[in-house]
């Protein structure tokens, strides 16, 4: 009997990455990533979709890398680490966003955190909705979300590469070569 609930249990939970996996790319294919991209105007043109501004805010939160999105009566706010390279910052981001359209509700910032930044402390202070600890599984999907729109972006940034300089097609070509099966996957036109 136990077996049969563990098998139960594996079956339920790819199902629900699966839903997960669909979910996320239905959004992610809506979003404006263009080259060159960059998350700040991303932030903007999601903002002005929505109705409501999202601002991006870079805190230095004492060496965690960490972001938070806050969601407030009248805009959204992610805070996050901006002592990290900016390829992180931009999963950081996307990972707070993916809570954000996947209708996550906002979390309670970490008394730390509220303790080191004034914009924390007065966010908490406008919240728009009760604060709430995400799930196990609305962090899995939040994390799929940004791994996936990363990937996106890279694939943004390679293409752009490939129609700009031949060279970089050529090597492009030479490394999906060396990967086996003669495929990089998003690095195919």
């Amino acid at each position: 009997m136990g077996r049969l609930r563990f098998w139960q249990r594996l079956e339920e939970r790819g199902a629900k990455q699966g839903l997960h996996e669909g979910r996320c790319e239905t959004i992610i294919d809506t979003l404006p990533i263009e080259y060159p991209f960059n998350i700040h105007e991303l932030a903007e043109r999601l903002g002005c979709r929505r109705g409501r501004p999202l601002v991006l805010i870079a805190v230095a939160m004492g060496g965690k890398p960490f972001a938070l999105w806050v969601g407030l009566r009248t805009m959204d706010i992610v805070f996050y680490e901006k002592n990290t390279p900016l390829w992180h910052q931009e999963h950081l981001i996307l990972h707070e966003i993916g809570h954000m359209l996947l209708e996550h509700r906002a979390v309670a910032p970490p008394a730390w955190l509220r303790a080191v930044s004034a914009p924390v402390t007065h966010a908490a202070e406008e919240l728009r909705g009760g604060w709430l600890d995400h799930t196990a599984e609305e962090e899995r999907e939040a994390d799929d979300f940004a791994d996936r729109a990363c990937r996106r972006v890279a694939a943004e940034r390679v293409l752009a590469t490939r129609a700009r300089d031949p060279r970089s097609a050529a090597f492009l070509d030479r490394l999906a070569s060396l990967s086996g099966d003669g495929e990089l996957g998003w690095c195919q036109d």
